[in-house]
């Protein structure tokens, strides 16, 4: 800082990270390339939410046909070898368990080396946390993994914290998945 400065080194930093941020605009105007032109970009028309609508539309007819190939091919029975990987997944190596869980890897309709379970000990007190962080803002399906075995829980409760708000839910663990046998869609969030 000098007394002659009109501008404190704080103040001076601070004007250098606004100026990073700062987009040049580039472009020309009028054919002369020293001036610089505004950024037309074009409004969203009473046809865009009809596009954006066909789209997802699109996006859902185009998974459901691959979740349908790769179901098929599996035999009703998906594994990690003819799984198809798309999306976020979070495993329980990911989740912060609460209690005493038992490790096994005794059903071949699992997702990854092994799984974990209750022992049928303990039912409601334990819970495994899943916390992540998601590649970008948005809507996503959110989809659990179990076997659906008779001697599964009827009545899981399910906790799901999104920009709206806390979602609880109930999940019959005895039904076998919709997806693959493998995966059960609990909502998109």
């Amino acid at each position: 800082d000098h007394k002659f400065d009109p501008f404190t080194q704080r103040d001076y930093y601070a004007m250098a990270g606004f100026f990073r941020s700062t987009q040049v605009v580039m472009g020309t105007r009028n054919g002369c390339v020293n001036v610089a032109s505004w950024v037309e970009q074009p409004l969203p028309g009473p046809g865009m939410n009809d596009l954006a609508a066909k789209v997802a539309r699109l996006e859902l007819t185009m998974r459901l046909k691959v979740e349908r190939d790769f179901m098929k091919k599996a035999g009703g029975k998906m594994s990690l070898q003819n799984l198809p990987l798309a999306g976020v997944l979070y495993d329980e190596e990911d989740a912060e368990l609460v209690g005493e869980w038992k490790t096994s890897s005794l059903s071949s309709n699992r997702f990854g080396a092994h799984y974990i379970h209750d022992d049928k000990k303990g039912r409601g007190a334990k819970k495994a946390v899943f916390r992540g962080s998601l590649p970008e803002t948005g809507v996503y399906e959110v989809r659990l993994a179990f076997p659906g075995k008779a001697n599964g829980a009827t009545n899981t409760r399910v906790i799901i914290e999104a920009f709206d708000g806390v979602h609880e839910l109930r999940l019959d663990q005895t039904k076998a998945p919709r997806i693959g046998g493998l995966f059960e869609p609990v909502g998109r969030f």
